[in-house]
């Protein structure tokens, strides 16, 4: 369907592992969480083994030159290299044993412990975010989602509409969606809380043109992700970011394709700054939103066209059309074989069984 300054070199790394973990995340479904946690384990304790070992190495190394320096007595020079990483010289004045640098091997183990820590920490921060995509997909706990507005067309206009919104704007989105889930049994009393949060001020990267290569579509996504962690100040109180970039009406620049990514937990709509088509905006919203826990298009791509019977509100209405509502997922309300026309709002809309199976509210 159709920027900060200042930011220090740990907040770089912290951005540096989210897009790693968010990329794990992407890919990794709840029933690998058990694999991905076995494989950190195994990695662990092969590491500890090995700093056993090397530390064992270094203690016998050590206690070998302190034997032969009192054998050979005071006064004796001795040059003696332990196999595993220490020189010492037994100091011919007092009989005193010094450590003379700290030998490759004492670097190995600084990385060790090191590499050890990193290991733990990305375990973790994956098993912690694994754990998080696991309970928003099967619905353990109500979802919060935030909305951020962005300024599309840099128009004096646009911004002004943007700073006349506020929550009541996008009531009927959590409505409507707790409406439906309670129509489906869902045991949850309000599954979605859904907010207006800040605004951003730098736009998505742009979408790949049609036809691009599998690599410029990986690198977009990866930039998408980039994107999305460098701009949410409130990530901490939001399990799902909505982006809503507006243009004013007469633009027209706007980009036509909204999209929302499974389980990456965000999505970007392109709409217009009018309250006339607000409503609107939110069906868009509502349909990104559901792509995150694993919801399909329900149209063809090339017509638009609401596919049958999964497309259809009603598809056991009898005749068949025209229909009065739309799917959320196909995005438009059938009126004749070629004919669809988008809904005026949420209120004309709903949910079919085939989405509430892809997203965890109806059992197959």
């Amino acid at each position: 369907m159709p920027g900060k300054t200042g930011v220090g070199k740990d907040r770089h790394g912290l951005c540096s592992l989210g897009v790693v973990l968010n990329h794990l995340t992407s890919v990794t479904g709840s029933d690998r969480l058990a694999d991905a946690t076995d494989l950190a384990i195994k990695s662990l304790r092969l590491l500890s083994a090995k700093f056993n070992t090397l530390t064992a190495g270094g203690v016998i190394g050590r206690q070998l030159v302190l034997n032969v320096g009192v054998q050979q007595g005071q006064g004796a020079s001795l040059r003696n290299k332990a196999k595993h990483g220490r020189e010492y010289i037994n100091e011919s004045a007092n009989g005193k044993v010094r450590e003379r640098g700290r030998g490759r091997q004492g670097m190995s183990l600084w990385k060790l412990i090191r590499l050890t820590v990193l290991v733990g920490a990305l375990f973790l921060a994956l098993q912690s975010t694994v754990w998080k995509s696991w309970q928003l997909s099967h619905w353990q706990r109500p979802v919060w989602v935030n909305v951020h507005l962005l300024n599309g067309d840099g128009e004096a206009s646009t911004q002004h509409y943007m700073e006349s919104l506020t929550n009541a704007d996008f009531a009927d989105i959590e409505t409507f969606l707790n409406e439906q889930a309670a129509d489906y049994g869902l045991p949850l009393d309000q599954p979605i809380h859904l907010a207006l949060d800040s605004q951003v001020q730098v736009l998505p990267p742009p979408q790949p043109e049609p036809g691009a290569s599998a690599l410029a579509i990986m690198w977009w996504s990866l930039e998408l992700r980039w994107w999305h962690w460098w701009r949410v100040d409130n990530r901490e109180h939001s399990d799902v970011d909505l982006f809503l970039v507006l243009y004013g009406p007469e633009n027209l620049q706007r980009p036509q394709h909204a999209f929302g990514i499974e389980k990456l937990w965000m999505g970007v709509v392109y709409g217009y700054a009018s309250k006339k088509l607000g409503e609107v905006n939110n069906v868009i919203l509502a349909h990104e939103l559901l792509h995150n826990f694993g919801a399909t298009d329900k149209y063809d791509p090339q017509t638009l066209y609401p596919v049958y019977p999964s497309g259809f509100a009603h598809p056991e209405q009898q005749p068949l059309l025209p229909q009065r509502q739309a799917e959320l997922m196909a995005g438009r309300i059938p009126l004749t074989p070629q004919q669809a026309e988008i809904p005026d709002d949420l209120s004309q809309v709903v949910i079919g069984k085939t989405t509430a199976e892809e997203i965890g509210w109806l059992v197959p």
